[in-house]
């Protein structure tokens, strides 16, 4: 199986020459099937396991009554930031997932957008002071 075409952008960073950091954002288009989707997020989960990774996206799953993909993700040592709904119906679609004890000058914000049915959902990271 291969990811071609799911909707993925990923950046890493290397801080300190040994920490490798990712942030990925991913897409599921409402065509593609849960299942098939389900099977590529175990590949993303698995690859990113390694590295210090943030994955958020737009998953298409309500998470509020479906718990199939905090499943994968938990299974690979993610955990989930957003806990409130992110659309106007109250639905959980939009997620970030972690695999690292998260910083305590973090937080998730969701906010009101005027021109989609989605929250706009904001990782908040509060700059260190040098």
């Amino acid at each position: 199986m291969t990811l071609e075409d799911l909707e993925m952008v990923s950046a890493t960073d290397c801080e300190d020459n040994e920490t490798l950091n990712r942030i990925t954002l991913i897409y599921r288009d409402h065509h593609m099937p849960k299942k098939v989707f389900l099977q590529k997020m175990q590949i993303v989960f698995h690859k990113h396991q390694e590295s210090n990774s943030i994955i958020m996206g737009d998953f298409n799953i309500n998470m509020k009554d479906d718990n199939s993909l905090e499943t994968i993700a938990c299974a690979k040592g993610f955990f989930p930031l957003v806990d409130c709904g992110t659309t106007i119906h109250d639905t959980v679609l939009d997620q970030i997932f972690i695999n690292f004890p998260m910083p305590r000058n973090w937080k998730v914000v969701s906010l009101q957008s005027y021109f989609s049915d989605h929250n706009l959902v904001v990782l908040c990271m509060k700059k260190p002071t040098i």
